[in-house]
């Protein structure tokens, strides 16, 4: 068989049109090597998958002597780099192997020599995001931004946490992130590691944040996205939990005046939850209190001091 090299092909792409080659063209490959592309796609387009590929490429992979390679634990990320791997590039052998559990693909060398026509490098400080990238529509961005997040990222607390050896990355993630509403904390560095390597680290707190980057991005990683779920749930329990507490207090309150202490009771509530909520419902002016008063006997010496109350306004 005769395989077309990725050199003949930029030579004669003016010559053809695109559409030519990629109807006649049965496979191509480099010339050193021994896994070829079939039905190539010649005419690449700016979509979200290539975008999504670039993003896993700066993550857990990189091109190094033009082989692209990515390594990670999770099937279904590695089922879903290489599907979008078919749909760009076309038919071709992924070179696979595991290593203590974290799978290994390689790809073709051309495909390699494709992807750095887009972008410098795929690995070290010098690598950057591709123009067509930070050019793109949302679903371009929200791509790249999901294979960033899917490799780098841990969920922890209540925060989206990305820690990565790359400043130029991490520096363009806030303003991809913005074109969603999505606010990020201040980018924060350290050194870690034997080799103690310097990190960026860029997090995304709050409520409202989370449920809009589960809207408009997500995880493809099935269980950041099952965690991520799980925070924005107990959000709203604890939401249903203080609706719930507010409420309570304004139906004994709309029976009769009570002592902090006898809420606490009733409510089987802790003191300070109940003071956090009664303060809200003080300034919302819903509630309000009357102060105790000084207990004297009959020669004006002092004997208590009688509890605060609590009555609707």
């Amino acid at each position: 068989q005769i395989y077309l090299s990725y050199r003949i092909i930029k030579e004669i792409e003016n010559t053809f049109s695109l559409e030519d080659l990629e109807s006649n063209i049965i496979a191509v490959k480099s010339a050193k090597s021994a896994l070829p592309i079939f039905n190539p796609i010649i005419n690449i387009k700016a979509t979200p998958e290539l975008a999504n590929i670039i993003g896993h490429l700066l993550g857990d992979g990189g091109i190094s002597k033009n082989q692209p390679y990515y390594f990670n634990k999770n099937l279904n990320l590695i089922n879903n780099f290489k599907k979008n791997c078919y749909k760009i590039f076309g038919v071709f052998k992924i070179d696979e192997s595991i290593d203590e559990g974290v799978i290994c693909l390689r790809l073709p060398v051309i495909i390699g020599r494709l992807l750095n026509e887009l972008n410098n490098t795929y690995s070290g400080a010098n690598s950057n995001i591709p123009s067509f990238i930070l050019k793109g529509d949302r679903k371009i961005k929200a791509a790249f931004v999901r294979a960033i997040f899917d490799d780098e990222s841990s969920i922890l607390n209540s925060s989206i946490t990305v820690e990565m050896t790359n400043k130029k990355i991490i520096s363009n993630l806030p303003n991809l992130l913005k074109l969603f509403n999505i606010e990020t904390n201040k980018i924060s560095t350290r050194k870690r590691g034997i080799n103690w390597r310097r990190t960026y680290t860029l997090r995304i707190s709050g409520e409202q944040d989370f449920i809009k980057f589960y809207h408009y991005i997500s995880f493809d990683h099935p269980k950041k996205r099952k965690l991520l779920i799980e925070k924005i749930h107990s959000y709203k329990k604890h939401q249903r939990k203080n609706l719930q507490a507010k409420n309570d207090i304004i139906s004994l309150l709309s029976e009769k005046e009570f002592k902090t202490s006898e809420l606490i009771s009733v409510l089987k509530i802790k003191a300070p939850c109940l003071s956090y909520h009664l303060k809200r419902l003080s300034k919302e002016k819903i509630i309000k209190t009357i102060p105790g008063k000084i207990v004297r006997d009959s020669k004006g010496r002092f004997i208590d001091i009688n509890e605060n109350k609590w009555t609707l306004t």
